[in-house]
């Protein structure tokens, strides 16, 4: 049996490239695929998963991520907003400086021409898919969280005790909630699909 660690497709059949995302395969004992199917699950297969997903399904949903400071949150979401070339979206920076920012963009070869960089939340939002608040605890115009048939992403700061700096009723309207710690993400919720833990580099 061959494992894909691109993407978490099994081969059953004695291939050596993957049929999904046309990775080489590797052998591995049955007992290491089972871990790194429970506990390892790669970022390249949540995006695979994410990108297929319909525009009507996914419009109106609501993704939290949370973390303490160095945690990923940011990088993270650059990643993700990087693949996701099909949309346009907004990335609006309240935390991160422009330099910090810029850094961060030129260090993962952020290279999606679809993102577009805000570093207030005062603008007009009507041409865009994906709407990226970075991060909620410096938002101050919060009609933003109510606008319709946009995909929203939500970075919170933590509090002391671990949980995110906000009001509690947001993880319930949350469609996926992932809180990252030391370069992992974990999914903590997800509507639209598996629970799963994966490396974000």
């Amino acid at each position: 049996m061959k494992f894909c660690n691109n993407c978490g497709y099994i081969d059953h059949n004695n291939n050596n490239i993957c049929p999904i995302c046309h990775h080489k395969l590797k052998l591995i004992k049955l007992r290491k695929i089972s871990y790194s199917l429970n506990k390892l699950y790669s970022f390249s297969s949540y995006l695979i998963r994410f990108k297929n997903y319909p525009l009507s399904i996914l419009q109106n949903s609501l993704l939290l991520l949370y973390g303490p400071p160095g945690s990923g949150k940011t990088t993270l979401t650059l990643l993700l907003a990087n693949e996701l070339k099909n949309f346009n979206i907004a990335y609006i920076s309240l935390e991160e400086s422009p330099h910090t920012l810029s850094r961060k963009i030129q260090y993962h070869e952020i290279t999606n021409n679809n993102i577009t960089f805000f570093f207030t939340d005062k603008i007009s939002l009507n041409n865009f898919n994906i709407v990226i608040i970075d991060s909620y605890n410096y938002l101050q115009n919060k009609h933003i969280l109510k606008l319709d048939n946009k995909i929203k992403f939500i970075i919170c700061q933590i509090t002391k005790t671990g949980s995110f700096k906000g009001p509690q009723e947001l993880a319930h309207i949350c469609d996926i909630v992932i809180r990252t710690d030391k370069m992992k993400a974990y999914i903590e919720k997800n509507r639209l699909g598996p629970l799963k833990t994966f490396n974000i580099i």
